[in-house]
């Protein structure tokens, strides 16, 4: 068990500035949806979050901008911008309350389980395929939501990104259990 603290790096990367704007543009996206007015515009900007998102991943592989902030501000991003809208979504009544129930549920748990980790072994999880797939679900989701497309789009996605959050939450679940047996192979580790 690590029990010396571990450098998480430099903080004003140009990831992770890229991170934190996307976590900023969720509350215009949010206003805007809430008075559902200028679609477009509001597509627009979940266009350009969706932009940082891959932006700040190819910037921090190519120029090996990760850190150990990068590694837990990157999904913290993705994760308030995701909860801006869904409950902006869901108090107007055009998603149900277990989706953002299951997802916030989710999301706890694995954030919860990421900092265990962080603090017992050294280092901080990234995210795996299940997580990922979950995320763009549900952003075609908001977006289907955004753009008022029918129902059986929005109702294929709810349930497509609903699945995909149970999937993933039973990956990391998996992984975070192998991780915390003694004596593991330290073939997950993704040191800071």
């Amino acid at each position: 068990m690590a029990t010396d603290r571990v450098s998480l790096g430099p903080f004003w990367t140009a990831s992770n500035v890229l991170s934190l704007l996307r976590a900023v543009l969720a509350l215009p996206v949010g206003v805007l949806l809430w008075y559902d007015i200028r679609p477009g515009l509001t597509f627009t900007l979940m266009m350009l979050a969706v932009l940082t998102d891959w932006l700040d991943g190819y910037l921090a592989r190519m120029y090996r901008l990760q850190t150990g902030w990068g590694k837990a501000l990157d999904p913290l991003a993705d994760k308030f911008a995701a909860i801006v809208v869904l409950v902006v979504l869901t108090v107007q009544g055009r998603l149900p309350i277990w989706f953002i129930g299951l997802m916030l549920g989710r999301d706890v748990i694995l954030v919860a389980g990421a900092f265990v980790i962080r603090f017992t072994q050294g280092f901080v999880p990234v995210s795996r395929i299940f997580g990922k797939i979950a995320t763009v679900c549900i952003a075609l989701l908001v977006i289907a939501e955004v753009l008022h497309l029918n129902d059986a789009w929005v109702e294929t996605l709810l349930y497509t990104s609903a699945l995909f959050l149970i999937l993933s939450f039973i990956q990391y679940a998996v992984r975070f259990t192998r991780l915390m047996r003694p004596n593991r192979p330290d073939t997950d580790a993704q040191s800071t």
